[in-house]
C-alpha cells in the first residue's frame, strides 16, 4: 500500500529535520509508542500499540534512519511484527523538507507492506489509520514549535 501526502510546520526547514530526527520527541507525538530503544544513532526498537478496526494490536518494530541528508530529506525503514498474531508489518517512508516563506513543508511517501493474517484486515482499515495517525502526529508535532513561536512574538 502506497501513502503520499504532505503537510506544513511553522518552523523554518533546519529546526523541523532536528525534531524530526530527535526519536524521544517524535515518540511523543505518535499516537500508541509505548516505548524506544536506541540501538544506536540511527536504529531504535520500538514498541507500538494501537487499534486497527476493532482490534487492539501492539507491534514490535525494528526502525532504522537512512539516506539523510540534512535539511532536505531521509528515509525510514521499519520492520516488525504484531503482540500475538501471525504477519509481518514493513514500511519505506522517505520525507521531504522544503522551505516555504515561514514555515516548512514535509512530504511523504510511505510503501507499507502487510503479510499473514494481519493483512486480512484490509487496505481501507490501514489507509483510515494512516490518516488518523498523520492527522494526529501533526497536530502534536507542530504543537511543538507553537510556545517557541508565541514567545518569538512577546
Amino acid at each position: 500500500m502506497k501513502f503520499t501526502g504532505d503537510f506544513t510546520v511553522p518552523a523554518e526547514r533546519s529546526a523541523v529535520f532536528a525534531r524530526l530526527r530527535d526519536h524521544e520527541l517524535l515518540a511523543d507525538c505518535v499516537d500508541g509508542v509505548q516505548d524506544v530503544e536506541p540501538v544506536d544513532e540511527r536504529n531504535y526498537k520500538v514498541t507500538l500499540q494501537t487499534r486497527l478496526a476493532y482490534i487492539r494490536i501492539g507491534f514490535a518494530l525494528d526502525v532504522s534512519l537512512t539516506d539523510i541528508d540534512a535539511p532536505s530529506s531521509m528515509k525510514i525503514r521499519a520492520t516488525g511484527k504484531p503482540f500475538g498474531m501471525v504477519g509481518r508489518l514493513s514500511g519505506d517512508a522517505t520525507l521531504h523538507l522544503a522551505e516555504a516563506e515561514d514555515s516548512t513543508i514535509v512530504s511523504y511517501e510511505l510503501d507499507l507492506a502487510v503479510a499473514g493474517k494481519l493483512g486480512s484486515i484490509g487496505q481501507p482499515v490501514f489507509r483510515a489509520k494512516a490518516k488518523e495517525m498523520e492527522k494526529s502526529f501533526v497536530e502534536k508535532f507542530n504543537a511543538t514549535f507553537e510556545s517557541e513561536n508565541v514567545d518569538a512574538r512577546l
